[in-house]
């Protein structure tokens, strides 16, 4: 099961508590919905205990085989329906193209290895995917017709995004510039391009805070700097929990090296291939084969 006990207990507190707090790395809105999903398979949800440590098992561990198999059930179904909503928003954004781009670009998705892998699984990945979809069509519309509306819906849809994951926070940068390219192709005026922009921000920043029940709380960072007050607390303390951990490196092995650092990109990789490097991995391979003999 991987992640999911862990995602249903913070879901199951989080629901019952309002407890943001507890795995706050992952943010909220993939867990609103295994939560819905719990709640309508299992009204014993509710009754979730306010200590941490206790919620995995009122939800899973101390049901019988059957229930434990509904309960991820239902909250598995909440990435089954999101998923299948963004397969239509994909297709809905291609039909611009026409109806073969549209099919062709359905049956991509339908049978994606990742969408089949990860879009059904009371996980985070399915729920950011899903909402990067939504954030390509409602692009799309505002790219057609640059007007404020269009550019808050745009907005919310990255905010929403950014509430399932916070790597979605890179395709910020891509809707700003599609949608500066909008406003300068058909000619908008400064005030028109700034009232569009504060709509997609402002959007944006309520529809995360809207995630996060409105909450507002001080920050500390790793560092120990405290920002006395802050919009979504928790999803920032996630943010620099993730970007720590990040910074920590983790131990790789590639073309013959271990490192806990550098970015192994395909270029990289592709520098690294030199004959040292197939000489050390190459040499790997006798010492294998020596220890595996030497147990059979």
């Amino acid at each position: 099961m991987g992640d999911e006990p862990t995602y249903l207990a913070a879901a199951a507190l989080q629901w019952t508590h309002l407890d943001l707090d507890f795995n706050r790395e992952a943010p909220a809105l993939p867990k609103w919905g295994f939560a819905l999903g719990l709640r309508a398979v299992d009204p014993s949800m509710s009754a979730t205990p306010a200590r941490r440590d206790r919620a995995a098992t009122q939800v899973l561990w101390s049901k019988p085989p059957e229930g434990m198999r509904r309960n991820l059930f239902g909250a598995r179904l909440a990435t089954i329906l999101v998923t299948v909503a963004a397969g239509l928003c994909l297709w809905r954004s291609a039909s611009r193209f026409g109806a073969g781009a549209a099919l062709l670009t359905h049956a991509l998705w339908c049978f994606s290895p990742s969408i089949l892998a990860n879009g059904a699984l009371a996980t985070l990945d399915g729920w950011v995917t899903a909402l990067l979809c939504v954030v390509i069509l409602t692009t799309i519309r505002f790219s057609e017709d640059p007007q404020p509306n269009r550019a808050a819906v745009s907005g919310l849809a990255v905010g929403l995004a950014a509430a399932c994951k916070v790597t979605a926070l890179a395709v910020a940068p891509v809707v700003l510039v599609v949608g500066a390219a909008a406003l300068r192709r058909c000619g908008a005026a400064r005030k028109l391009a700034a009232t569009c922009a504060a709509a997609l921000t402002g959007a944006g920043v309520l529809a995360l805070w809207a995630v996060y029940a409105f909450s507002i709380g001080p920050v500390t960072t790793a560092s120990g700097l405290v920002w006395p007050i802050a919009p979504f607390p928790a999803w920032w303390q996630g943010l620099l929990q993730q970007w720590d951990v990040a910074g920590a490196g983790h131990r790789a092995y590639l073309w013959g090296e271990v490192r806990s650092s550098g970015w192994w990109s395909s270029a990289g990789a592709a520098k690294r291939l030199n004959p040292r490097a197939m000489v050390s991995s190459r040499s790997i391979s006798p010492s294998i084969r020596s220890a595996v003999s030497s147990r059979v």
